[in-house]
């Protein structure tokens, strides 16, 4: 069996939606995105960082790195990155960085668009 499939039974606790997925590693990494870590603990995160970090480094179970607002800044594990590439989400999270991606997302919204009419 595929390590990835083997994390994800693992993980997979009795919830309908499937693994649960740690909330300190998005946030500790958003805040890093953005500029605000360690700060203030209360400090929030954008959306799009949330889906930017989803999409591009992934998350993390939430038996690798437990939700603890006790301590702060929190101490992170070892090889969270690592992990955290087995479970990339595939978001409707893009960045448009060339001409030609943009002039692409462009005409495929075009003709989106038209499909609807």
């Amino acid at each position: 069996m595929p390590r990835l499939e083997m994390a994800l039974l693992y993980d997979f606790k009795m919830v309908e939606n499937g693994p649960v997925f740690s909330a300190q590693y998005p946030y500790v990494r958003g805040r890093q995105l953005e500029g605000t870590f360690p700060g203030d603990r209360w400090t929030g995160i954008w959306v799009v960082t949330v889906m930017r970090i989803g999409h591009g480094l992934g998350y993390v179970p939430e038996r690798c790195w437990p939700y603890d607002t006790s301590i702060w800044p929190p101490v992170e594990p070892a090889g969270l990155d690592s992990i955290a590439r087995d479970y990339r989400q595939n978001t409707y999270y893009r960045r448009v960085r060339t001409l030609t991606e943009c002039k692409a997302t462009i005409y495929w919204l075009g003709s989106l668009g038209q499909s609807r009419f």
